[in-house]
């Protein structure tokens, strides 16, 4: 039976790891976290602040 995979920890660092070898400056991110609901309220603060933006 396979595992279920690399631990969210790891998928952080290996995130991280890409993003610092690919760009110059890293973009803006919100950490999430579907289980937890980590990020949630900062995610759809910013889309709300997006279509804001946009409607203008």
């Amino acid at each position: 039976m396979k595992g279920k995979g690399k631990k969210p920890a790891e998928n952080i660092r290996d995130f991280q790891q890409f993003i610092a070898q690919n760009y110059p400056k890293h973009p803006p991110w919100i950490m999430t976290s579907s289980v937890t609901g980590l990020g949630r309220d900062e995610l759809l603060l910013h889309m709300s602040q997006l279509r804001n933006y946009w409607n203008q």
